[in-house]
């Protein structure tokens, strides 16, 4: 049950309106190579009511929730050889989620 509602919670903090996202795919302008970037996005959930199937169930319902991404991200340039001076620039990142629930 708490896996669901860690999931559920992690659920609603990507699909809230205020994470941003690039809207074209070639929006995007990486860092110059060698740079390293380190991105924190955080999101505080809290309630006290609580619905089922459109009804309210409770009035009581405490649900405190801090929840966040850690975002490294490294640019380098590959494809010298093939693609002459510059090549073109990646940036391998991962996205380590952390948070707490409190009910």
């Amino acid at each position: 049950m708490k896996k669901l509602i860690l999931f559920a919670l992690l659920a609603m903090v990507l699909a809230s309106p205020d994470i941003s996202a690039a809207a074209n795919s070639r929006d995007y302008i990486p860092l110059p190579a060698g740079t390293f970037f380190f991105g924190t996005y955080f999101k505080h959930l809290s309630a006290n009511t609580l619905f089922a199937n459109g009804k309210k169930v409770s009035n009581d319902f405490n649900l405190n929730a801090n929840i966040g991404i850690f975002r490294p991200v490294y640019y380098a340039n590959i494809g010298n050889a093939l693609y002459g001076d510059g090549g073109f620039t990646v940036d391998p990142q991962m996205l380590i989620l952390f948070g707490e629930q409190h009910l």
